[in-house]
C-alpha cells in the first residue's frame, strides 16, 4: 500500500530558491533541532497535540495551564507568539489556532498557509520549522488535500514576500507516516484564495512570556 504523500509542486526556478527537509513531529530526533522560530498549527482540543504538545512539555505544561485558564486560545484565527527562548532551545514559538478539524477544509488551509507566511515574514525569519496541519481522524485523501493546500499556499506567498532574489529554508513537521515530496508535478496546486478569515480582533499577535525562575513561596 502506497503511503500518503503531500506533494509540493514548484517550477524549476522556484525549486532552486527553496531548501527544505522533513522531520516527524512525533520523533525524539526533533529535540536537538535548532531553529530561531517554530510555527505550530494547533487544533482547539485538550489535551494538546503535535508540536505545541512537545513545547508544552519543555515549558512544564505552562501552555496547557494557559489554555485551561482561557489565556491561550486555539480557535480559528487566533495567533500567539510565545517568547521562551531559554526553554525552547533558543527559539520562539508562533502558535496558529486552527479551530476544529471538521471546519478546516482546503480553502481554509490555503488562507492559513498564506497567513503563516505573512506572520513569519514580519518576524524576519527565512529559516524556521513549520508544522503542517494534519487531522489524524480524517480519511487519507482528504487530509492530504488539506495539507497540500496549506504547503503550496505557504511557499507561494513566502517566495512572493522574499522577492526574486530571496531564498527559503524550512523544516516541515508532519506525523511520521506522512512523507513530504518536493518537486515534480503530481497534481495541480490549489488556487490562491484569501478569504476574510481574520477579523481585526484576531489579527493581533498576543505575546506570552514564560519565565524560568518561579517566585519562591
Amino acid at each position: 500500500m502506497t503511503p500518503p504523500t503531500v506533494s509540493l509542486e514548484l517550477s524549476s526556478a522556484d525549486a532552486r530558491r527553496v531548501r527544505w527537509r522533513r522531520f516527524a513531529v512525533d520523533s525524539p530526533a526533533l529535540e536537538p533541532l535548532a531553529h530561531p522560530l517554530w510555527v505550530a498549527c494547533a487544533w482547539d482540543q485538550q489535551p494538546l497535540g503535535g508540536l505545541i504538545a512537545r513545547c508544552d512539555q519543555r515549558l512544564d505544561c505552562a501552555l496547557s495551564r494557559q489554555q485551561m485558564a482561557g489565556r491561550l486560545s486555539l480557535i480559528l484565527g487566533e495567533v500567539t507568539l510565545v517568547g521562551a527562548a531559554h526553554r525552547l532551545a533558543g527559539a520562539h514559538l508562533l502558535v496558529l489556532g486552527l479551530g476544529t478539524p471538521e471546519a478546516f477544509d482546503s480553502s481554509v488551509a490555503d488562507a492559513i498557509g498564506s497567513e503563516a507566511a505573512d506572520r513569519v515574514h514580519k518576524l524576519g525569519h527565512a529559516h524556521y520549522a513549520l508544522e503542517v496541519p494534519w487531522a489524524p481522524d480524517r480519511a487519507g485523501p482528504e487530509a492530504i488535500a488539506v495539507a497540500a493546500a496549506f504547503v503550496s499556499a505557504h511557499v507561494r506567498r513566502r517566495l512572493e514576500l522574499l522577492g526574486r532574489g530571496g531564498a527559503l529554508s524550512v523544516t516541515w513537521l508532519l506525523p511520521q507516516n506522512v512523507p513530504l515530496v518536493s518537486g515534480g508535478h503530481p497534481g495541480r496546486p490549489g488556487r490562491k484564495r484569501r478569504k476574510n478569515l481574520w477579523t481585526r480582533r484576531h489579527q493581533r499577535v498576543r505575546r506570552v512570556v514564560f519565565f524560568r525562575h518561579r517566585r519562591k513561596k
